[in-house]
């Protein structure tokens, strides 16, 4: 991928490809996961609570009522089917039982197929309850029917959903067994699921309140953690790196990021090779000086050796040969001129290479 510039010369990408972008969605899309996956088996833990809570309940309960009553005293009312103080007894301790646990109703019965015969009835309400004797089957309650063949086979009924004509009950009945061990009718014992559902529904609620309250101060967290420790520390980088002229001179400067991570390491890094290549740079050009120094002495040595050995040979034949000084000092002349024209360029020569560097 191409390099990309903005105004103030800084190197860019594209938004979509930027570490930012990616880092941020990354964060928002992890967060939300989590919040997902943390929904997901809350919610699965809180019901199965539930579950357990309320099937734990009818359950217990029902045994608690079938052990209260027992066979023989149904028996009695069923013969009967005439109250007496003792009946009202019963009846008032399952009403305290029903208000004490918060249940729809119990009720005390047994089956046959065509009818059900009530015994007790702990509702309270007298449009509502049933009295002492007996019913027929609403045979368009399908739960009912379903479950018929346990009631009158006399088995243990598994806690159930029953859509009746009091709501929606959760409920289970316990048999209600004589001193031989026989079945003499069930103990059905209900929880609305109105009220369940209205406490399920307040603690989803709270729950997804709890968890998008812990979404967002992850997200927060994290994205201040990428900003302050990673695309902070980049920005510097690429800012330093846009700024950098190979062929201009470095000022001496001392990191910016104080992260103590690999980022602090590479900014360390780039100023090191910076300088070095500064201090390299002015090396070689003091070598290419020197150098160039040396071969002008070199030059000049070489140039002007022959002249001086002719100037120098002359003057000591004009001491020797006085009638010769004319023309040797002429000849001397010459070459001293030769000599000053050469230092000349030479010089001229050495001005235009320095200004060149």
């Amino acid at each position: 991928m191409s390099q990309q510039f903005n105004a103030n010369n800084e190197i860019t990408v594209p938004r979509t490809k930027s570490l930012r972008f990616r880092l941020t969605a990354t964060v928002v899309l992890s967060a939300l996961f989590i919040g997902v996956a943390m929904a997901f088996f809350l919610t699965n833990i809180y019901q199965n609570r539930i579950d357990n809570e309320y099937r734990n309940k009818v359950v217990a309960l029902s045994k608690t009522v079938a052990h209260m009553i027992g066979g023989e005293t149904m028996d009695r009312y069923l013969s009967t089917l005439e109250k007496d103080e003792e009946y009202d007894q019963i009846l008032e301790n399952l009403r305290v039982i029903a208000r004490e646990f918060g249940l729809a109703y119990i009720v005390v019965s047994t089956f046959t197929e065509e009818r059900e015969t009530v015994v007790f009835d702990s509702d309270e309400d007298t449009d509502g309850q049933v009295d002492l004797g007996g019913y027929g089957i609403n045979s368009d309650n399908e739960t009912v029917m379903e479950h018929l063949h346990l009631f009158l086979s006399g088995s243990r009924i598994e806690p159930y959903i029953n859509d009746s004509a009091w709501g929606v009950l959760y409920m289970t009945g316990e048999p209600v067994y004589r001193q031989d061990g026989s079945v003499a009718g069930y103990a059905f014992v209900s929880v609305s699921m109105d009220s369940v559902l209205r406490e399920r529904n307040t603690a989803y609620v709270l729950l997804g309140a709890a968890i998008l309250l812990i979404v967002f101060i992850s997200v927060v967290v994290n994205l201040f953690v990428v900003r302050r420790y990673v695309m902070k520390p980049m920005k510097i980088i690429i800012h330093d790196v846009s700024e950098y002229q190979p062929d201009a001179a470095q000022p001496k400067s001392e990191p910016q990021i104080r992260s103590g991570d690999e980022f602090e390491i590479l900014e360390r890094a780039i100023i090191e090779k910076d300088m070095l290549s500064v201090q390299y740079a002015e090396s070689k050009r003091r070598e290419e000086a020197l150098a160039a120094k040396t071969g002008f002495y070199r030059k000049m040595s070489h140039a002007l050796r022959t002249p001086l050995t002719r100037v120098s040979t002359s003057i000591q034949i004009a001491k020797r040969k006085p009638e010769m000084a004319d023309e040797l000092l002429a000849a001397s002349q010459a070459d001293i001129m030769a000599m000053a024209k050469m230092i000349d360029d030479a010089l001229s020569d050495g001005d235009e290479g320095e200004a060149r560097e």
